[in-house]
């Protein structure tokens, strides 16, 4: 009985449980965690801000800089989530390992992360892509532009697409903390994440949805200094230092929280 009780206990996995113990994560090691994030956060920034000067060009020249600054960014940015994923496991072992440690060692899993971060997104543009296309869809058939069992019809193929993707999405989205913490590749690390999720979706999809309440709250700051600061420059600047800051600190919780997560769920599972 107290076996069966304790099993029951251990396949428990609170939402609130992992983002208080990630908080606390972020808290403890908030100089090192927020530090190390930083080393990758001020070039991104800095190649924002660059490639606005080039906001007075050409189309052309405005899309191939906005393609190059997106591709860099997007490379650096991943190699700072890598890096904190690593951070983030070590301190919860009971490790240390300093910021160029870190750093060093995401470059191993660099690859592999970034080729399973394109198939999952490509899920996930699936899911976009359906909603923008249904739309207007909508639109002609109240307008009286095409017949209702047809829209019928679509609305059921697209309701079925958006339910594979989101099948997809969410039991592989522990993705990258399996390719990196398990040191596997991109096929391998979906086809972890997705067994250590399956059976713990409704844990799983709390613990997002807590953390988005979390980001939709930070958020509303923004939005209620936009109703006291009358000047537009003056908003933008503080808009920008805004985002800057809770970038620097959402990035590395939503982290902790991810690693926590997976951390709770390889334990149920083994």
């Amino acid at each position: 009985m107290d076996t069966v009780s304790a099993d029951i206990k251990k396949s428990r996995i609170k939402a609130t449980a992992v983002i208080k113990e990630a908080a606390l994560i972020l808290k403890n090691n908030w100089q090192k965690l927020l530090g190390l994030y930083l080393f990758f956060l001020v070039p991104v920034l800095v190649i924002s801000m660059l490639q606005q000067s080039f906001a007075s060009g050409s189309k052309i020249v405005q899309t191939v800089v906005g393609a190059a600054a997106f591709v860099v960014t997007l490379c650096i940015g991943n190699w700072g989530v890598i890096s904190l994923v690593i951070a983030i496991d070590k301190i919860s072992a009971g490790f240390s390992a300093t910021i160029k440690e870190n750093i060093s060692e995401a470059r191993r899993h660099f690859f592999s992360y970034l080729a399973a971060m394109i198939i999952f997104a490509a899920f996930a543009l699936v899911i976009v892509s359906v909603v923008v296309l249904a739309m207007p869809l909508h639109v002609n058939a109240l307008t009286g532009g095409m017949n209702r069992l047809v829209l019928l019809l679509i609305d059921a193929v697209a309701v079925a697409v958006v339910f594979v993707a989101l099948y997809f999405v969410i039991r592989c989205s522990l993705y990258g903390v399996c390719c990196v913490i398990e040191n596997m590749g991109p096929i391998q690390a979906l086809k972890r994440s997705h067994e250590l999720v399956k059976k713990h979706i409704n844990n799983v999809v709390g613990t997002f949805a807590l953390f988005g309440i979390i980001t939709i709250a930070a958020g509303a700051i923004l939005s209620a200094a936009a109703f006291v600061i009358k000047n537009d420059k003056v908003l933008t600047v503080v808009g920008i230092l805004y985002q800057a800051i809770m970038g620097l600190v959402l990035t590395p919780f939503w982290v902790a929280v991810m690693v926590v997560l997976y951390q709770k769920l390889r334990e149920v599972a083994e």
